[in-house]
């Protein structure tokens, strides 16, 4: 080779290893740029994890901090939740939610800078009036829970308020003003006076038809025209010692409330005295007509309330409050309920008339309550000694429907799959009996009427009722005509279930459970119940794929069994006395167990491990429910209260208040918007309203976000002020 030669060769050589190093070059610029892109995105991450992290921590401790008022104020409760649901959305703020929307308040009217002595609806319950101690009547919306106005209405407290009962007028009064000021609603300007005298109104009220505004002055009744403004002539023979009125809803009687307690009906046609009632020892501070104007009660100036019959015009019960100084009263439209408020009490107390016996309280005002209305759907206003305003849903403490059984205690209830229709059984007689659930007439009786009951169950195709008595009757729901009979134990047949494809039907008989084929009518096996040989089953449920069949009875555990095998699949222990009530939720993940102790434990059903435990209630847990997304639990055993559970968070999100020692049926209709209890003698169906939105729904209650102020004191430092309600 030529030095000409080797000189290209090495030329050729240079070349291809700069290209060579040219490509490991971009290479590894390649290299860089993804590595550094991928250090980008890693960092893009933490960043993003520590910020949901941090997201997290606020839900958390606004969830924690929003708990702890839910009692106190669960207006502001249920915003705290809202807005950690608006950080980081979790099952404790929407439990928060949930609890916080359960208290039965619809809304808080601020922006009275006095004490509320008076709240009133119009008679269409679209309008409500509120005056407070600095003169100022304020008008609002409340369904929409908007302002519609106000006025300063008298110089120094507006005491008095009334609307005509066509709703043209709203009338005012001022303990310490001479004038009776009316007002146009829509307007708010003045329309006329009316001068009572120098010492000022200390009661007034329009007569049903609106022709006559009553009003109390220095102790005497007088009879005003509202629409000329003219005094009417006084009434004759009504006494001068006069402290508050009312008329009946049908205008045939005035009671007037004298100072040392007795109570006179007249008749303002002739003003013939219809009936003196005397029973209280001091001055009369309250009194309100049941709607339909058969009971009138009064409440003085202690703590005795008392009941009138107007029929026989005599009394028919009374009781006592647990606090003094009573100042407002009012029945609520279908006359169940009697709402009191107290200036010396920052709870409205709810009472039953008809047992006179208190079911309940409404709590979130912080000072004593002094006004309260309802209106004639059932909204109650209510007013305290700082200015707020609170609407509630007390209809929430009464059920929707009772349905007289007087046949023993109802233990055994189950809704058909549509829901438009009840099936119950009793533990005295009465066979099967059917009810529709919109009305609560009966609609049928399956059975000899002479029968207990203590088990029903539909299929899960709707066309076949299982009825427990002696045996096990199958009943086809398209001609309800009797289609099979399975033998039971020797005691009767307290317990039974389907199995999810409908093929199969569980039923206790003494200490075993059987299994029957629907189809061939063959016994398919037997299980036993938990514990001994002479150990009965109390509870039974299967699973959603129907692979796990749990039963409860006189033993402490609970078992599980494959009912295809019906080999024993394991055992649950932990209930310190014997299981009354089994429940699976409808994905067949959860398993709930209650015992005679009051206490309820959540199981994992594939693992069987414990979920952790519910102190239900105070003594037995007799009945379980799911609701139908699986969402909420329900209980009901010894005491007065059935309760309502969030599954997740285990927290207790409602009660129902049953009038009764005890509950021993449950069950859910399919849309979830009912529940059915089982009582002595009676089944009652109460109203479940969940909301879709439940942010929404917390902010239509609240009427507002958190404030500046309450945002600087649940937020951490730093953390910038956002409104989460529209």
């Amino acid at each position: 080779m030529t030095a000409c030669d080797q000189a290209g060769a090495h030329d050729v050589r240079l070349a291809a290893r700069r290209r060579r190093l040219g490509r490991a070059a971009v290479a590894t610029l390649a290299i860089l740029t993804v590595v550094s892109a991928i250090a980008a995105v890693i960092a893009v991450n933490r960043q993003a994890l520590s910020d949901a992290r941090q997201k997290e921590a606020i839900s958390r401790l606004l969830t924690a901090q929003g708990d702890r008022l839910k009692d106190s104020d669960p207006v502001v409760a249920g915003l705290l939740a809202a807005t950690a649901s608006a950080f980081a959305p979790t099952p404790q703020s929407r439990y928060g939610m949930l609890a916080a929307l359960a208290t039965s308040t619809q809304g808080v009217l601020e922006g009275h800078t006095g004490g509320i002595d008076v709240t009133t609806f119009n008679r269409a319950g679209t309008m409500l009036a509120t005056g407070d101690d600095k003169g100022v009547i304020r008008l609002w919306d409340p369904v929409r829970r908007r302002p519609l106005g106000k006025v300063r209405a008298h110089s120094v407290g507006v005491d008095l308020a009334a609307f005509s009962p066509d709703g043209s007028v709203l009338a005012t009064g001022d303990f310490s003003d001479s004038a009776v000021r009316l007002w146009d609603p829509r307007t708010l300007l003045p329309i006329g006076t009316l001068d009572v005298s120098t010492d000022g109104p200390t009661a007034l009220a329009f007569s049903p038809d609106g022709s006559v505004l009553a009003v109390i002055s220095k102790k005497s009744v007088q009879l005003w025209n509202p629409t000329t403004r003219r005094r009417l002539p006084d009434p004759p023979r009504v006494g001068r010692h006069a402290q508050i009125l009312a008329f009946s809803p049908d205008g045939r009687a005035l009671a007037v409330g004298e100072e040392d307690g007795t109570v006179r009906l007249w008749d303002p046609a002739t003003w013939r005295q219809l009936a003196r009632f005397a029973g209280h020892k001091t001055r009369i501070t309250a009194m309100t007509f049941t709607s339909d104007g058969s009971t009138l009660a009064t409440g003085d100036d202690l703590n005795s309330v008392q009941l009138w019959n107007l029929t026989k015009r005599q009394r028919s019960g009374s009781f006592t409050t647990p606090i003094e100084r009573l100042r407002a009263m009012a029945f609520s439209p279908d006359g169940s309920m009697l709402a009191i408020g107290s200036s010396d009490d920052e709870l409205v107390r709810l009472w039953d008339p008809g047992t006179r016996k208190e079911i309940g309280a409404l709590r979130g005002h912080t000072d004593g309550v002094r006004a309260l209305s309802f209106s004639p759907s059932g909204l109650l206003a209510t007013g305290s000694d700082n200015g707020i305003v609170r609407l509630w849903a007390a209809s929430t403490w009464r059920p929707a429907r009772t349905i007289n059984i007087a046949n023993g205690s109802v233990s055994a209830l189950d809704f058909g799959r549509d829901g438009t229709l009840l099936a119950t059984g009793s533990s005295l007689r009465g066979g099967a009996q059917l009810w529709d659930p919109a009305t609560g007439a009966e609609t049928g009786v399956l059975g000899d009427k002479a029968e207990a009951v203590g088990a029903l169950d539909f299929s899960p195709d709707d066309s076949v009722l299982a009825v427990g008595t002696s045996a096990a009757q199958l009943w086809d729901t398209a001609t309800w005509r009797p289609r099979d009979s399975f033998p039971g134990g020797g005691s009767g047949i307290g317990v039974l279930a389907f199995s999810p494809d409908g093929s199969t039907l569980a039923v206790s008989a003494g200490a075993s459970i059987q299994l029957w084929n629907i189809r061939t009518r063959r016994l398919i096996g037997a299980v036993k119940a938990p514990g001994s040989s002479s150990n009965s089953a109390y509870a039974l449920a299967f699973s959603s794929d129907g692979s796990i069949l749990a039963v409860g009875g006189q033993s402490e555990a609970v078992t599980l069994w494959n009912p295809a095998t019906l080999r024993q699949l394991g055992e649950l222990p932990g209930h310190v006395d014997s299981v009354h009530a089994v429940a699976f939720n409808p994905a067949g993940t959860v398993l709930a167990t209650g015992d005679t102790r009051g206490t309820v434990r959540l199981w994992d059903a594939v693992t069987r491990r414990s979920l952790g435990e519910l102190n239900a209630h105070s003594n037995g847990v007799f009945a379980l429910a799911f609701s139908p997304d699986g969402s909420t639990l329900a209980s009901a055993g010894w005491g007065t209260a059935v309760r309502l559970w969030d599954r997740q968070t285990r927290g207790l999100v409602q009660e129902f208040n049953i009038r009764h020692d005890s509950a021993f049926g449950l069950a859910f209709d399919p849309k979830g918007t009912r529940l059915a209890v089982g009582l002595d003698n009676e089944a009652q169906l109460w109203e479940l309203h969940v909301p879709h939105d439940l942010v929404r729904a917390v902010c239509d209650v609240a009427g507002r976000s958190l404030t500046r102020r309450e945002w600087q004191l649940y937020l951490p430092p730093n953390e910038p002020y956002r409104t989460i309600c529209p």
